[in-house]
């Protein structure tokens, strides 16, 4: 199962964890190192830090996108589509509404509704409210939707036509409900 190399090196790493305990056993198990010195060679310096490559948000890069290519197709769905400047044009004026209900950064934006071209221009208005997205599928049994609500502490909810009534999914608990 394992080739020869590396059973010598299991057990180099535990002669070097059997040299530790010798040397000081009062020490916490988590302060020994399985790293032998042939390892330390080509292992990174654990007390320099590593940069992590830039990140860009999906906001930003759906964005960019659109703005290069406007018309490129975004959604299609049968006979249907969204060019890139649709989905756009659509999200940002959901985003106005959702942000016009003090939805901010690190809000829950629950988005109830079958797969629809509504649901998919709701995700990206919540993310340019700086907020993150949970959708529910409307066929989910009623409790195990109320208990996503619940869970994610979702402060709107995005009900998509056809989705059914909301009435019954925490609208007292002071969820904002959005229809689309």
């Amino acid at each position: 199962m394992f080739t020869q190399a590396w059973g010598a090196c299991c057990l180099a790493q535990y002669v070097r964890l059997l040299e530790q305990i010798a040397d000081a056993p009062e020490r916490s198990i988590h302060k020994y190192s399985l790293v032998t010195g042939h390892a330390a060679s080509w292992l990174p310096d654990p007390t320099v830090e590593i940069p992590s490559p830039p990140q860009v948000p999906v906001t930003q890069q759906v964005l960019a996108h659109a703005t290069a290519t406007p018309q490129k197709i975004a959604v299609s769905a049968g006979g249907r589509q969204w060019s890139y400047a649709e989905l756009i044009e659509r999200a940002s004026a959901l985003s106005s509404i959702l942000c016009a209900q003090s939805v901010a950064r690190g809000d829950v934006v629950a988005i109830l509704g079958p797969r629809s071209f509504a649901v998919v221009g709701s995700m990206p208005a919540a993310l340019m409210c700086g907020a993150v997205f949970v959708t529910i599928d409307p066929a989910l049994p009623r409790e195990r939707r109320r208990l996503m609500l619940r869970e994610t502490a979702a402060k709107v909810l995005c009900v998509v036509d056809g989705a059914g009534q909301p009435m019954d999914l925490g609208q007292d608990d002071g969820l904002g409900v959005v229809r689309l």
